[in-house]
């Protein structure tokens, strides 16, 4: 592990058995936990040319506004990846540069055992009171933003499934509560991933001795 110095990793240290753990059985001989070195995950840019081929071609039914409505929600939906940067640097830092850097970081560090990440706007929390919003008010726009992201949401899956990285995202904040509770009772703590990605952009900045002093 990096975090040698951290004590984030050692507070869980404590190692105990789970029902849960049970769950990691079917998943291994699926494959589906292994990390493939080679595939590329879905970046920004090509959300934006599958979201605005999608937007186009659905034009003649959405009309112009639902079509740029729906290129929004595909593509801006990842502002949740900024939010994630700055609430783990502790709002010290909002650079969209470093952004970029921090989740270029962590990708060098999917295989870690601990590796478990939610984004708000991608999770059933979100999407659910977005459709019973549009359902209620019955809104064209309201639900090519809904349909928007959730396009966005498919491609992430498939291109996580393809990179063997399913498993290492939560589509729900309560999923993401219970996963993380479980792995904490043997000894993994995702947080020491997103600690360990600012310190490797941040140490390439700043310098080890003042990366630390930061921190302090």
């Amino acid at each position: 592990m990096c975090l040698k110095n951290s004590s984030i990793q050692t507070k869980y240290s404590k190692r105990v058995s789970s029902p849960l753990s049970l769950l990691s059985v079917p998943v291994a001989f699926t494959g589906l936990n292994q990390v493939r070195i080679g595939k590329k995950k879905m970046r920004p840019a090509e959300h934006l040319i599958l979201g605005t081929v999608t937007s186009v071609a659905l034009y003649p039914m959405l009309g112009a506004l639902g079509s740029a409505t729906f290129l929004t929600g595909s593509v801006l939906v990842d502002i949740d990846h900024y939010l994630d940067f700055i609430y783990h640097n502790r709002f010290t830092d909002f650079s969209f540069g470093n952004m970029f850097r921090y989740h270029g970081a962590i990708e060098k560090l999917l295989n870690r055992p601990e590796m478990l990440n939610v984004e708000i706007f991608h999770t059933v929390e979100f999407m659910l009171p977005l459709y019973a919003l549009f359902y209620y008010l019955q809104s064209p726009v309201l639900g090519a933003l809904f349909y928007g992201i959730l396009f966005h949401i498919g491609l992430d899956m498939v291109s996580l499934l393809r990179r063997g990285l399913f498993f290492k995202r939560c589509n729900s904040i309560t999923e993401y509560l219970i996963r993380r509770k479980f792995m904490a009772r043997r000894g993994l703590v995702p947080a020491a991933v997103y600690f360990d990605a600012l310190r490797i952009i941040n140490e390439k900045k700043l310098g080890a001795d003042k990366w630390h002093a930061k921190r302090s």
